[in-house]
Parts: structure tokens; C-alpha cells; sequence
């Protein structure tokens, strides 16, 4: 028994689609990796993003608050005093909040000393800023102004100036960050797409030369068994042709020994 040549190749062909279909996945997959790989790399540049604009939010607080105190310590009206330093105050709750909001992101060990420093800076600030106030409400607003012009200001501009270091590690970071994932992502994605193409061309390439020598083979095989078949054709009609000059020699044999009997019994 033997296999069709027609129901080989259709096995072949189904096999051979088969892998590629799994090549395809696989590659798919693999573009999927790699989008979740871009997405984790955007995520994180996302989040050094969010970490600089809540610097430069306390940024511009920790000046507002200064001009506060500038405005105040020109303030003579004990009202108008107290309104000021009600803002001076919300806008420290808003630097707080805002520092807090920035510690729980994730950050590097290089940004967290960087926090540090300005924190202890910022605990000397706001202790000569309310040095400030008290001058300012024990009626002393010209010590409070020199005061603040020699020394508050700038320990302020020394934090600002952490602050503006900060951002630009934060810049520096994320420039860098697109950069490298830019040229990761798209060698990445050139070699998956390359390996892809090389797999089906190779799987194609092998699975037509498989398919012509399968077919050619299976070809020599019909070919092979239809001259067999035909031998035994030929055979089988040679034993019948064999068979019936067998009979028939023997039918004469019989009919010339019945009339040479015949003869022997009745010749004169």
C-alpha cells in the first residue's frame, strides 16, 4: 500500500503552514514584548516628568513665599500683615504637599541626596523666615528687610538654585532615557523583523524543496508500482494464453489417441 502523491502534498502543505502560522506567533509575540518594553521605558520618563514638575511647583512656591515676605516686612498695617502671612502659610501647606508628592515617587539614589540636602537647607530657611515675622510683628520691619535681603534670600536662592539641579539631572536623565530606548527599541524591533523574514523565507524555502523532492519521490514510487502492476499484468495473461495451449495441446492428444485406438480396433 502506498500514499497518494495528491494527499502527501496536501499533508505537507498543512504541516509546513502549520510552522509558519507558528513562526508568525511567535514573531508576534515577540513585537508585543517589545511595545511592553517601550511602554515601561515611556512609563518611567513619564514619571521623571511628573517628578520635575513637582520641583518646579516647589520652585516657584519657595519664591512666592519670599516675595511674601518681602511684601510683609514693607507692611505696616497689622490686617493687612495678617493676611499676608495667611498666604505665606498656604503656600507652605502647598510646598509641603508637594514635597510629599514627590517623595513618593520612585526616585534614584543621586535625587534623593539631592532631596536631603534641600531639606536641611530648607529647615535653616524656614527658620529665618519666621525670624522674618517676628521682626516684622514686633514692629522691627527694617531689621526684618535687611535681615531677609542678607541672609534668608540667599539660603532661598541656594535652595532654589538644589532645586534647579534637580531638573536638570531630571532633563538630563530623560534625554538621555529616550535616546538609548529610541535606539534599543528600534534595533530591537529591525532584529525581530529581520529574524521573522529570514525564518518564513528559510521554512519556505525548505518546505518547497521537502514538497518537490516528496513529490518527485512519491512520483517514482506510482511510477514504479504502475510497471509492477503491469508486469504482473502481463504475467497472469501469459499463464492464462500458457494455460489454454496447455488444454488445448492436451484436448488434441486426447482426441488423436481416441482415433488411433480406433484405428488399432478396426483396421483390416
Amino acid at each position: 500500500m502506498y500514499l497518494d502523491s495528491k494527499k502527501a502534498r496536501t499533508y505537507l502543505f498543512v504541516s509546513f503552514s502549520f510552522i509558519i502560522v507558528l513562526t508568525i506567533l511567535s514573531n508576534i509575540f515577540g513585537f508585543k514584548h517589545l511595545n511592553t518594553v517601550q511602554n515601561d521605558i515611556y512609563q518611567i520618563i513619564e514619571t521623571q516628568n511628573t517628578q520635575i514638575a513637582y520641583m518646579h511647583k516647589m520652585r516657584s512656591l519657595s519664591r512666592d513665599r519670599i516675595i511674601k515676605l518681602q511684601t510683609i516686612s514693607k507692611e505696616y498695617d497689622p490686617f493687612e500683615q495678617d493676611a499676608i502671612l495667611s498666604e505665606f502659610h498656604e503656600l507652605g501647606g502647598l510646598f509641603l504637599e508637594t514635597r510629599e508628592l514627590l517623595m513618593a515617587t520612585t526616585l534614584t539614589d543621586e535625587e534623593v541626596t539631592l532631596l536631603k540636602i534641600q531639606r536641611e537647607i530648607a529647615r535653616n530657611i524656614v527658620a529665618s523666615q519666621y525670624k522674618v515675622i517676628e521682626l516684622v510683628e514686633n514692629g522691627k520691619n527694617k531689621e526684618a528687610s535687611d535681615y531677609l535681603e542678607s541672609y534668608t534670600i540667599p539660603r532661598q536662592n541656594e535652595n532654589i538654585s538644589l532645586m534647579d539641579q534637580f531638573i536638570l539631572y531630571q532633563n538630563h536623565q530623560n534625554q538621555f532615557l529616550k535616546t538609548e530606548a529610541y535606539k534599543k527599541i528600534q534595533a530591537a524591533y529591525k532584529t525581530v523583523l529581520l529574524l521573522s523574514v529570514c525564518s518564513i523565507l528559510l521554512t519556505i524555502i525548505v518546505a518547497s524543496i521537502v514538497i518537490k523532492n516528496i513529490t518527485a519521490m512519491l512520483k517514482l514510487q506510482t511510477e514504479s508500482i504502475k510497471k509492477h502492476e503491469l508486469k504482473e499484468k502481463e504475467f497472469t495473461d501469459a499463464q492464462e494464453i500458457l494455460k489454454f495451449k496447455v488444454e488445448q495441446c492436451t484436448n488434441e492428444l486426447n482426441e488423436a489417441n481416441i482415433e488411433l485406438k480406433h484405428r488399432v480396433d478396426h483396421d483390416t
